[in-house]
């Protein structure tokens, strides 16, 4: 039954023990603070089978706003994902209509084609060519994803999306996006819908659109928790003059995507689903402090970026999600705090580029030549 499956979920994921075996005498640098194994036993907590069923039981239709998060942070049930996650997003996950009978087939595969013909009609040629590589580039070790029509499906999520907004039309990393809710959730349909509302949810639209504003704004949000939070790993960093953004494009833009992988990466959306954008600036603490002891023993630029770029997480997805919300590394980081911070970083990056373009506008009267503005 579920609350055996659940059980044995949680005793194969070693998820106190393994936390406090980990954590055990660890200590974060800069912080001055020892991180103690829980002393509560597994009997002191209600245990993940039960808070779950409990949970749906008194709210079948998962209406708990206050509860939700809390418990999606211990994890979600596999088999409970798609119904979690479209909840979190206001997406229904309704199949499409299929054909009643086999006489309807055809045409309805043929009514199918024209649709994805005429939608990517619309689109240059160009930004077609983008997507098909990447759809080509796209988790293809990945088993399930690959039997299931995952790049089919895949190229008509992202075609559509393009389509219906011809602002954002396509950046690299919404692929593995909208892949992983694929696989989650199903099919094309709810897939793009949850895609648009992820967006929405934690207000990173303009992370994909042109001049990348947002994301250059959250970058210096989270450099500036780094030097607060982590200021040892922080110094390293700005010794060896690390971009930011080098981080921020292969962790912000695809989730993670790029980084963990199946149980782990699932695990860490179960976060971003309920906590929202906060969990994204955690998530990113979180794996800056599990690589603590590799950038402290950095000798280079180059080494740092082999670094940055190669590392995987040899831990579970419990110590990553822990260690997130660990009080002596991010603390209680208020939605409030977040929103103004990011708020007053995307104001100074619009100044800044205003600045800029004034600048390269001026030259560009006085007679310079453009190669030359920038140099």
């Amino acid at each position: 039954d579920m609350r055996s499956a659940l059980q044995a979920r949680e005793k194969g994921a070693g998820y106190r023990a393994g936390m406090d075996s980990i954590l055990s005498g660890t200590r974060w640098f800069g912080q001055g603070t020892e991180l103690k194994p829980s002393t509560a036993s597994p009997e002191s907590e209600e245990d993940f089978a039960t808070a779950w069923q409990r949970f749906c039981s008194r709210n079948p239709r998962l209406r708990d706003p206050k509860a939700l998060p809390g418990l999606m942070r211990r994890g979600v049930p596999a088999e409970m994902r798609r119904e979690v996650w479209s909840f979190c997003l206001g997406v229904s996950v309704a199949a499409s209509g299929s054909p009643s009978s086999g006489e309807a087939a055809p045409q309805t595969v043929a009514e199918e084609a024209a649709a994805k013909e005429e939608a990517s009609s619309d689109l240059s040629q160009t930004l077609l060519d983008v997507i098909e590589a990447d759809v080509a580039r796209t988790f293809p070790n990945n088993k399930e994803f690959q039997d299931s029509g995952g790049p089919d499906n895949l190229r008509q999520v992202l075609i559509e999306l393009a389509r219906q907004d011809s602002d954002l039309g396509y950046c690299q990393s919404l692929n593995f996006i909208a892949a992983n809710f694929l696989m989650v959730l199903g099919n094309p349909d709810p897939a793009l819908a949850a895609v648009r509302q992820l967006l929405t949810k934690l207000q990173t639209r303009q992370w994909y659109t042109d001049g990348m504003k947002q994301l250059r704004a959250d970058t210096t949000v989270l450099e500036e928790m780094l030097r607060e939070r982590l200021p040892a790993v922080h110094s390293v960093l700005a010794q060896h003059r690390f971009d930011f953004l080098f981080v921020t494009s292969k962790w912000f833009l695809c989730l993670f995507a790029a980084t963990l992988a199946d149980e782990a990466l699932h695990r860490v959306w179960d976060v971003l689903l309920g906590d929202g954008i906060e969990a994204v600036f955690r998530i990113s603490l979180s794996l800056f402090a599990l690589q603590e002891k590799a950038i402290l023993s950095v000798k280079s630029h180059d080494d740092l970026i082999h670094l940055m770029q190669e590392w995987q997480p040899d831990c579970s997805p419990e110590v990553i999600i822990q260690t997130a919300y660990h009080p002596s590394l991010a603390g209680l980081l208020s939605r409030k705090e977040l929103d103004l911070r990011r708020r007053k970083a995307a104001d100074e990056i619009s100044s800044a580029d205003t600045r800029a373009e004034m600048r390269i506008t001026h030259l560009k009267r006085g007679g310079v030549r453009p190669a030359s503005i920038l140099a």
